[in-house]
């Protein structure tokens, strides 16, 4: 029988929320490859100290800290391209307006400006977790003219990443970098706690009756007078 009138609608079900994430819930979703999407209120500087700062911490414990080095050179590297990478996202509009030779020279000297800018890290930095304030202050010129590109195109692709994804992958070149940096003082850790259970020094009372029992001369203040 055929249907006449206007079928009733159907329901639209309510969208659920999106949920938000708080910075450092955000960086264990990235770290974890979850989905995360940047906006206006993230703060590179603050990113910056969040993954230095622990580094920092367990390396001013290592009683060596010269071994961590290469390590930590590697994450400070890892920072001057964030901040290259921002500052590139930031300037894109004005560099798409040149020509394609201009554009890889406007690029090689933002790069050129931020590896000029980078600290020399020492050992006495390290000694003293001195080396993370300076990757801070470097990262710091960027913070609010990202957030505000991020507000504006977190989701605005232009036929290619957008500014937050872009963002993710150095950011997780940076998570890499710190990660190796951990893995590093980890096996310093374990080194120092092997040796240490070996060469651990023993209640001279006890090394003395030890020594008495091994020549057959007895433990007792007795046995030994």
């Amino acid at each position: 029988m055929p249907i006449s009138g206007y079928l009733a609608p159907r329901r639209e079900r309510p969208t659920a929320p999106v949920p938000i994430y708080d910075q450092a819930t955000k960086r264990e979703r990235r770290r974890r490859w979850l989905t995360v999407v940047l906006d206006d209120q993230f703060r590179l500087d603050d990113e910056v100290a969040a993954i230095c700062g622990p580094i920092a911490l367990r390396a001013v414990d290592d009683p060596t800290p010269a071994a961590n080095l290469t390590r930590i050179e590697a994450v400070a590297d890892a920072v001057s391209g964030l901040c290259v990478a921002a500052a590139e996202l930031v300037a894109d509009s004005d560099i798409r307006r040149l020509d394609a030779t201009n554009r890889r020279r406007a690029r090689e000297a933002m790069r050129a400006v931020s590896r000029s800018a980078l600290p020399t890290i020492t050992a006495d930095d390290l000694a003293d977790g001195s080396w993370v304030e300076p990757l801070v202050d470097l990262a710091r010129p960027h913070t609010a003219p990202l957030a505000h590109l991020l507000g504006r195109q977190a989701s605005d692709r232009r036929g290619g990443p957008t500014a937050s994804e872009a963002m993710l992958t150095v950011l997780r070149d940076l998570d890499r970098a710190a990660l190796a940096a951990h893995r590093r003082l980890d096996a310093a850790e374990r080194h120092r706690a092997q040796v240490g259970s070996r060469t651990a020094p023993t209640d001279p009372a006890q090394a003395a009756r030890d020594t008495l029992r091994e020549l057959g001369l007895g433990t007792s203040e007795q046995e030994t007078t």
